[in-house]
């Protein structure tokens, strides 16, 4: 999804025991804290190059035939992360990249833990992200209740102890 594209957006979902529901939903970069929104936090949007673990097969070895494949050269500036090309000074992470926000998940939690010392009525929060799971148990252990709703199908759901307020897993 991307945030000025698809939000606002209405979005169905389904708890564990089966009650569909819809929640109008809006996103936006995160900026600050929940504690101090008038501090703006800069640089949580970067790009990353591409991952170092990522390998590039050679076409012929995938079934292509063609003597002047464009894809040919792929695999060399994949292994020396630099074009194969003679004088050209293209290297891999010019051409290969990905944006993405950083902090976000630190932010959450913070936000989350927050909410609930401020006594809150209820949290939700839409991510199936594991990464968040001690700051919701922090969160429900303070006595507010929680809802974690997985924007796609997820099978791996929290094992929280029965103690702490009241927490609920679905789907969108």
């Amino acid at each position: 999804m991307e945030i000025g594209r698809d939000f606002p957006a209405v979005l169905p979902f389904r708890n564990e025991i089966g009650v569909f529901g819809k929640l109008r939903v809006n996103a936006e970069l995160a900026r600050s804290l929940e504690a101090e929104p008038s501090y703006h936090l800069f640089n949580t949007f970067r790009e990353k190059s591409a991952p170092r673990s990522l390998k590039c097969a050679h076409p012929s070895t995938q079934g292509c035939n063609e003597t002047d494949c464009p894809l040919a050269c792929l695999p060399g500036l994949f292994d020396t992360e630099q074009c194969p090309q003679n004088g050209c000074a293209i290297r891999l992470h010019d051409v290969l990249f990905r944006r993405e926000q950083k902090l976000v998940d630190t932010m959450l939690a913070c936000d989350m833990i927050h909410a609930a010392r401020l006594k809150c009525d209820f949290i939700i929060l839409v991510s199936s992200d594991d990464d968040l799971l001690p700051a919701i148990r922090v969160v429900l252990l303070d006595g507010t209740p929680f809802a974690r709703l997985h924007p796609k199908n997820y099978y791996q759901v929290a094992g929280f102890p029965a103690s702490g307020a009241a927490f609920v897993e679905g789907s969108l």
